[in-house]
C-alpha cells in the first residue's frame, strides 16, 4: 500500500510538472517534443487514474462497509469511461512528427479527416522543439546524400535546385507522407533523352508534359497508327539505348519513356520501362525494339482507336473490290481460288503448326477446347474457351494464346498466353512459351510481364 501510494505521488508530481511546462510553453515559440507531449499526457490523463483507482480499491477492501463495491464498480466505471475519452482524444489531437533531417522536423496535423498540412521544427534542448522553414541549404544536403552528386539554387530565380553540372536540369525536392521526394531523376531522363533525339536527327514528333505543377514532365513519342509500331518502336530503342550509353546514372534507377498514339490527343498512353532491372537481371533493363512493340500493343491493340483504324482500312479495301481498282489484288484473288482449293486443304504455316504442338502438350490434357483464330490484322490466335477459376472467390475466365513471333535465334515460335474475366475486355499475361520448331519441344517462361527474363531454359532456347 506504501508503495502504491508512493508510485501515486511520483505520478502526480511528473503530471503537474507536465502541465505546468505546458502552460509556460503556450506563451513562447517553443513547444514540447510530440513523444514527450503524449507521455506526459498519458501520465496524466490515464496512468495517474489508475493508480489513484488501485490505491481506492486497496483502501476500501479494508473496510466493513455493506455497499463497499458499489463504490468500487463506480469507480471504475468512471475510470473505464475516462480513459476511453482519453484515448480518443490522443488519436484525434497528437500529431505525428519524423525527423526529416539532421536538424529538421516535420510534423502532420488534419491528415484523419482530410488532406495533411505540415509544420517544420527545429530540435532543441532533447525536449523541445523550435518552428523553423525547410531552406535551400537542407533540400540541397538531402539531394546530395541520395544521389552523390553536387546541387546548386537555380540562378534564374525559379526557386528551384539544379544539378551543377546541367544547370538545365531543374529539381524540386517537397515533402510527401512526411518525407522528402524528388524529381531528379525525371529531369535527367528528359535531358538524356531530348539530347538523344538531336543527336540521332529524329524526325518524329513527341511532346512533353506539362503536370501544371512545375514538375519535370516525360517525353512522350508519338506513333500513327498500327502500321508505324514497328518504326516508333525502333525509335524509342535507339533513344533508350542513347541514355544508358551515355551515363550509368540510370544503371540502378527505374526509368520510363512513354509513348502516345498521335490521333487520341492523348488519351491512349503507355510507358516503356529501362535502367534497373530488379532482381530480374545482373545487368540494367536495355528493351529492345521487339518488346517495346508489345508494350505498345497492349495499350494500342484493345483500344477504340485500333478498331476505328481497322474499321476504315477494311471499308476502303471494299470499295478498291467494288470498283475494281488495284489490278494486283484482283489477281491475286482470282488465282487463289481458280487453282480449285478449299481454304480447308491448305497447308498450315509454321505458326499454326507450333500452335497445335504448345496445345497438345500443355493445354489439351488440362480440357482446354482448341479454335484457330486470326485477328483484323492477321495475327494468328487460339481461343481456350473459358472455365471457372480454382482461385478464392471464383470468377469465370477465358482464355487465348497468341503467336508473337520468332525468336531471336530463329529456332522457335513464340506465343503469350492472356486470361481475362468473362465479359471484360482487359487481359493479363500468364506465360510466354517457345516452341523449338525442329524438335516439337516446349518451354514455358514463367513471364507475366514483358520486361520480365524468364527461365534459364527459356533464354537458352531461344537465345534472349
Amino acid at each position: 500500500m506504501r508503495d502504491l501510494k508512493r508510485a501515486a505521488c511520483a505520478l502526480a508530481c511528473v503530471s503537474v510538472l507536465y502541465i505546468v511546462v505546458s502552460g509556460l510553453l503556450s506563451i513562447t515559440e517553443f513547444s514540447l517534443r510530440t513523444w514527450v507531449d503524449v507521455i506526459g499526457k498519458v501520465t496524466a490523463g490515464m496512468i495517474l487514474p489508475l493508480f489513484l483507482l488501485i490505491v481506492l480499491i486497496s483502501w476500501v477492501h479494508k473496510r466493513d462497509w455493506n455497499r463497499k463495491w458499489l463504490l468500487v464498480g463506480a469507480a471504475v466505471a468512471i475510470y473505464a469511461v475516462c480513459a476511453f475519452c482519453m484515448a480518443l482524444f490522443l488519436s484525434f489531437t497528437v500529431e505525428r512528427e519524423r525527423k526529416l533531417a539532421e536538424d529538421l522536423l516535420v510534423t502532420e496535423r488534419g491528415g484523419f479527416f482530410g488532406d495533411p498540412s505540415y509544420s517544420y521544427y527545429r530540435p532543441a534542448a532533447v525536449f523541445f522543439k523550435v518552428p523553423t522553414e525547410i531552406t535551400d541549404e537542407t533540400k540541397i544536403q538531402y539531394l546530395e546524400k541520395k544521389y552523390h552528386r553536387k546541387f546548386m539554387a537555380d540562378r534564374t530565380g525559379s526557386g528551384k535546385l539544379c544539378d551543377k553540372e546541367f544547370p538545365e536540369v531543374k529539381v524540386n525536392v517537397y515533402v510527401s507522407n512526411m518525407e522528402f521526394e524528388d524529381d531528379y531523376v525525371e529531369g535527367m531522363v528528359l535531358k538524356y533523352l531530348l539530347d538523344g533525339y538531336e543527336e540521332l536527327g529524329m524526325e518524329r514528333s513527341y511532346y512533353v508534359s506539362d503536370s501544371g505543377t512545375g514538375m519535370n514532365g516525360h517525353m512522350y513519342v508519338e506513333f500513327d497508327g498500327a502500321e508505324d509500331i514497328p518504326e516508333a518502336a525502333q525509335d524509342i530503342e535507339q533513344l533508350i539505348v542513347y541514355a544508358m550509353g551515355k551515363t550509368d546514372f540510370f544503371d540502378d534507377k527505374l526509368c520510363s519513356i512513354w509513348f502516345s498514339y498521335k490521333e487520341s490527343e492523348g488519351k491512349l498512353t503507355g510507358k516503356v520501362p529501362f535502367g534497373d532491372s530488379g532482381d530480374y537481371l545482373e545487368e540494367p533493363l536495355i528493351p529492345r525494339a521487339n518488346q517495346i512493340e508489345g508494350y505498345i500493343w497492349i495499350e494500342f491493340g484493345d483500344s477504340e482507336f485500333y478498331y476505328e483504324q481497322v474499321t476504315e482500312e477494311e471499308e476502303e479495301s471494299d470499295n478498291t473490290l467494288q470498283y475494281g481498282e488495284g489490278e494486283s489484288d484482283e489477281s491475286t484473288f482470282g488465282t487463289e481460288f481458280e487453282t480449285g482449293e478449299n481454304v480447308s486443304d491448305i497447308e498450315p504455316d509454321s505458326r499454326e503448326i507450333a500452335a497445335k504442338v504448345l496445345y497438345d502438350e500443355v493445354f489439351a490434357k488440362e480440357g482446354y477446347s482448341y479454335e484457330v483464330c486470326f485477328n483484323a490484322k492477321g495475327n494468328l490466335y487460339i481461343d481456350l474457351g473459358s472455365r471457372e477459376s480454382n482461385e478464392p472467390g471464383g470468377g469465370t475466365y477465358h482464355y487465348r494464346f497468341v503467336y508473337d513471333r520468332p525468336s531471336k535465334n530463329g529456332a522457335c515460335e513464340l506465343f503469350v498466353l492472356y486470361r481475362s474475366a468473362e465479359g471484360m475486355d482487359d487481359e493479363v499475361i500468364m506465360d510466354m512459351y517457345a516452341v523449338e520448331t525442329d524438335t516439337n519441344k516446349v518451354v514455358a517462361s514463367g513471364k507475366k510481364a514483358w520486361s520480365d527474363v524468364g527461365t534459364e531454359e527459356y533464354r537458352e532456347i531461344t537465345g534472349e
